[in-house]
């Protein structure tokens, strides 16, 4: 486990200082790396909860609760925008969970959900677009802009980073063996309510902060792949989650050196890259050669 996470380790520094020399911006090199970081500690949790169908769906929610903040503050991206954001992304990803723990199928709770969201996020960002002067374009809410991020959003991103890490690795073990058998686990004395809750939570908030740098395209792809590429390369809760992890952040730097010298989406580029990874450890572990 100590050699993989120190392999993993160098070839991120030996990208980090290759973009380096070849004259990127620190701040560049910083955002993605955090990006990926981000990603990869996320997806597994999601992948050992099987919320597949709500990480798929969360862009839908982001998307409604950034248009409604940037209508109700009245321009995008101000002191405000994160904080009304979230509360509304939270809030809507724990509706959803309480659907699914009432008993309501997650595939109809999903299209429920995917259908509101969806019609309310046109609405209002047919509505914002006609009335509010943005300083911002709405186009960069769907297809990400991660080249323009200020020194400020890049200090939520390390805040948002530091939260994920710590909740993530904190509570690994009990959300993977919650995934396997619950029942044996509430048996066990263990109590549920807050693991439950973390998973939510965490979709929801990193989906806002995430949104303008990997746009509503790639959301989902981003969150979904790192956990399925290391499933192909390991079963072991802990190595999946470095694998994950260290894949996340190796294709987001990746997909940025990529795209500055082709001049293509830098979030099309990461998604390129990890779905090139998966291709490839899919062959792999189908004809026996991991």
């Amino acid at each position: 486990m100590r050699e993989l996470i120190m392999l993993y380790a160098f070839l991120i520094l030996a990208l980090t200082m290759t973009g380096i020399f070849l004259g990127l911006e620190s701040r560049w090199l910083l955002t993605f790396a955090s990006l990926g970081l981000i990603f990869g500690f996320l997806s597994p949790v999601i992948a050992a909860r099987r919320l597949y169908y709500l990480s798929a769906a969360a862009p839908h929610s982001t998307l409604f609760s950034v248009a409604l903040s940037i209508m109700v503050t009245g321009a995008s991206w101000s002191s405000n925008y994160y904080l009304i954001a979230v509360i509304v992304s939270v809030l809507l990803m724990l509706g959803v969970s309480y659907m699914v723990r009432s008993g309501l199928d997650p595939d109809v709770a999903t299209s429920a959900f995917v259908a509101g969201t969806t019609s309310s996020s046109v609405l209002i960002l047919y509505y914002v677009s006609v009335n509010y002067r943005m300083t911002y374009s709405v186009n960069a809410l769907i297809l990400g802009d991660p080249l323009l991020i200020s020194y400020n959003e890049l200090a939520i991103l390390f805040l948002t980073l530091i939260m994920t890490a710590a909740l993530v690795t904190t509570t690994f073990r009990e959300n993977v063996c919650a995934g396997v058998d619950m029942d044996l686990l509430k048996l066990s004395g263990v109590k549920l309510t807050l693991y439950d809750l973390m998973p939510y939570f965490l979709l929801g908030f990193a989906s806002v902060v995430l949104l303008r740098l990997v746009g509503y395209v790639m959301s989902h792809v981003m969150i979904l792949l790192p956990s399925l590429i290391s499933m192909n390369l390991s079963r072991r809760a802990c190595f999946t989650l470095a694998h994950s992890v260290g894949l996340s952040t190796l294709s987001a730097l990746s997909g940025l050196i990529l795209s500055t010298y082709l001049n293509i989406s830098p979030s099309g580029s990461v998604g390129l890259f990890l779905t090139l990874i998966y291709l490839a450890t899919f062959i792999m572990r189908r004809y026996g050669l991991e």
